[in-house]
């Protein structure tokens, strides 16, 4: 499992540093093997295989992906009612 944590944190430094192909290299590796500890937690999901592969994608100029994983992230709040 640390191992695991590893390969995620190699990729959020590897982003920060602006090295946007081997980071999304190691958050497809900890996405990989993080998919069976974290598949009935939505939150979990979220920060291992969207975020950051998101905004990894955009800096590739992959913007189809980069959006689609986006717009998955982000939940649509339709309210019944206006709240304002």
């Amino acid at each position: 499992m640390l191992e695991t944590v590893f390969q995620l944190t190699k990729g959020l430094l590897e982003l920060n540093r602006g090295n946007y192909q081997p980071a999304l290299e190691q958050l497809e590796e900890a996405e990989n093997r993080l998919k069976p500890f974290v598949q009935n937690q939505p939150f979990s999901r979220l920060y291992t295989d969207i975020a950051y592969k998101a905004i990894a994608l955009a800096e590739l100029e992959e913007m189809e992906e980069a959006e689609a994983l986006f717009n998955r992230s982000c939940p649509v709040y339709k309210p019944s009612t206006p709240i304002f």
